[in-house]
């Protein structure tokens, strides 16, 4: 909870409008998926979650790079040419992140479809009300983000990627001073 009360200081000093909604949309998303989920010991999530855990360390490295693949994507859009085409790229790069899972899933021996799916469930949990916010009809399962295209990319050092992708969306929500919260 340390690092979400970090988040929760930094969203309350030193943001505003659309920035500080979508920052405090995830954290009371965050807080309230750990207490449902982890939290209560008699909840069918927690013990869903646990059946796979051995899958999700197992798989630790392939999805780390399906995560490592977001946040390269969500730093290299804070540089794209039109603003109106951002929060759709957020959104499209997101379902690649979450194909790209369950494709990793699939390659992991100890992962079987419904461990898989426990654990996007689970990060379904974190996300969903942050993508219902931002991402309007650039939704999993649409044509939309086919016919955007590419979002654009950049070379990125360790050094330069954030260990969540939470930080470059809200630097990005920051170039938007027309849209108040």
């Amino acid at each position: 909870m340390d690092m979400l009360n970090l988040i929760k200081n930094y969203t309350d000093k030193c943001l505003e409008h659309l920035p500080k909604q979508v920052s405090s949309v995830f954290i009371y998303t965050e807080q309230k998926t750990l207490f449902d989920t982890v939290c209560k010991k008699d909840s069918k999530q927690r013990r869903d979650l646990f059946k796979a855990s051995p899958c999700a360390n197992a798989g630790a490295n392939e999805f780390v790079k399906c995560h490592h693949n977001l946040i390269d994507a969500m730093v290299a859009l804070k540089s794209a040419k039109d603003d109106r085409l951002k929060i759709p790229y957020v959104c499209c790069e997101y379902w690649k992140v979450r194909a790209c899972m369950v494709h990793s899933g699939k390659r992991v021996e100890q992962c079987d479809n419904k461990k898989v799916d426990t654990i996007l469930k689970y990060i379904d949990s974190l996300t969903d009300n942050v993508l219902d916010l931002l991402c309007g009809d650039y939704q999993e399962g649409t044509d939309k983000c086919y016919r955007l295209g590419d979002a654009p990319r950049q070379a990125l050092t360790r050094l330069t990627r954030s260990k969540s992708f939470l930080f470059p969306v809200i630097e990005m929500l920051k170039d938007f001073p027309n849209i108040q919260g």
